[in-house]
């Protein structure tokens, strides 16, 4: 399931939970807190895959290199996804 497929899903889940319809407004502007907290969470998570990476592979630097420069890749194209759905 992409992103935008699973922040659609997410507000449709508060309109249920709120016994309510949300405006266009209201749904650009929980669309916006909803990225931004994924965001975040993609970068905190991404961090400490770094750090495991780092710590694990430390006797392979190399190895290490190549695996967070994936998780790196993997953050951006993520990321850019999110900020194209604002």
């Amino acid at each position: 399931m992409g992103v935008d497929s699973r922040v659609d899903r997410t507000l449709d889940q508060l309109g249920k939970i709120l016994d309510t319809e949300l405006t266009d407004e209201q749904q650009q502007q929980l669309r916006k807190v909803i990225q931004t907290a994924m965001s975040d969470t993609v970068a905190e998570m991404s961090q400490s895959s770094s750090d495991v990476i780092n710590l694990c592979c430390s006797a392979d630097q190399d190895l290490a290199h190549k695996l967070n420069q994936e998780l790196e890749l993997a953050k951006k194209a993520l990321i850019t996804n999110l900020s194209s759905l604002r």
